[in-house]
């Protein structure tokens, strides 16, 4: 019996594999990971997310600012922007090349490039896989991203936004915080000549935003933000 629970363990073990990128600065806990780990249980699958957030306080503000309509702000912001585009572009190709050189073992690296790859029947684009290569999708894929050490235009807008504020709470007008963000991210991009590899950001930087958002996590309750400052999404991709 002890035999079988540790052959049992040992399993467990090996499909649950993953590659820890960033540890948390203010915990010592994981933070952000790239995901080695199989998918229904064989070792040749993987999807579309191969960076993952797990620092709850990191992903619960990042939810928090996904609930103050930050999906279709950044969209906004995307499609009316030509660097913005140009630069979120350029973030998938790093994303791509990036994940199969460096966290997936030759036959997911295989698996991903026949079916989530740029290149595949059914090309997808970036972490989670939009359809397009100017979607905005989920917030915390980008954040992952960029967090990574992979520059994304919407991962470093969120960033900018989380490390701009003292509270998440309710009377946050989340929209202004966002474009308030967007703006500071332009004026860096503009300061740096708005270089595609510009701007990728460190890992004591990525640190420092775990400390924060250990702070920002007590500002406000889990859930959905007030109606003032939410607007119905758009399905975006």
């Amino acid at each position: 019996m002890e035999a079988k629970r540790k052959r049992e363990d040992e399993i467990k073990e090996k499909n649950a594999r993953k590659i820890v990128i960033l540890t948390c600065g203010e915990k010592g806990h994981e933070a952000l990971c790239g995901a080695e780990a199989a998918k229904g249980g064989t070792e040749e699958v993987v999807g579309a997310t191969v960076l993952w957030l797990v620092c709850e306080n990191i992903t619960r503000c990042v939810g928090r600012l996904e609930s103050f309509n930050g999906v279709t702000v950044l969209q906004e912001w995307v499609d009316g922007s030509e660097e913005a585009k140009k630069l979120l572009n350029h973030s998938h190709k790093e994303y791509e090349k990036t994940v199969l050189q460096e966290y997936l073992p030759a036959k997911k690296a295989e698996f991903y490039t026949k079916m989530h790859s740029s290149s595949s029947a059914n090309p997808k684009y970036g972490n989670a896989g939009t359809l397009l290569t100017d979607r905005v999708k989920c917030l915390h894929a980008h954040t992952a991203t960029h967090l990574a050490g992979i520059y994304n235009p919407v991962g470093a807008a969120v960033v900018h936004a989380l490390m701009a504020t003292d509270t998440l709470s309710d009377a946050v007008d989340g929209s202004k915080l966002l474009r308030g963000a967007i703006a500071a991210h332009e004026k860096a991009l503009q300061d740096q000549r708005g270089e595609p590899t510009a701007t990728p950001i460190t890992h004591e930087e990525a640190g420092k935003i775990c400390e924060k958002c250990s702070k920002l996590a007590e500002t406000f309750s889990t859930g959905k933000a007030k109606s003032g400052t939410r607007r119905k999404k758009k399905r975006l991709h």
